[in-house]
């Protein structure tokens, strides 16, 4: 969508974004960030590399409906998505949703959880390990 969204569907007033597209960007921040985490260990168990496998990703990003963009969070190697502005100014996903509280993604973050529990259903869990350590980064560091 390249149009303005009207005012009463924002994310919030000045994000030329709705609330959907904000949880599908910070669903993808979140799964590009664990899919890399995931990717750069030298022994990877059959659960991890059935989850890299996993359509959710590629499936997600062809639904995001405004303008976005990728960016490397403060060079430490964490990738987020952005959205614009009505004025076309880019502001990370994160700093959004911070600004609504970790509750305006609640939704989102149980969606994530429910696919990593779905790789990890049997024996000693890989995944949600993972996704555990991407979570605390993703929230733990300041970027303001």
């Amino acid at each position: 969508m390249t149009g303005v969204i009207q005012k009463k569907e924002r994310f919030t007033e000045s994000i030329n974004a709705n609330l959907e597209d904000i949880n599908k960007l910070y669903k993808l921040s979140i799964l590009y960030n664990l899919k890399m985490f995931i990717e750069k260990k030298i022994f990877k168990d059959y659960k991890e590399k059935e989850f890299l496998k996993d359509p959710t990703y590629k499936n997600l990003i062809k639904t995001v409906k405004c303008k976005y963009s990728s960016s490397e969070t403060l060079g430490l190697n964490k990738t987020d998505f952005a959205v614009y502005t009505i004025d076309n100014i880019k502001i990370n996903i994160k700093n959004i949703v911070r600004s609504k509280g970790q509750n305006a993604v609640s939704d989102a973050n149980d969606e994530l959880y429910a696919l990593c529990r779905k790789y990890d259903r049997s024996g000693e869990p890989k995944v949600m390990p993972a996704f555990e350590k991407v979570m605390d980064a993703y929230w733990s560091y300041l970027d303001f």
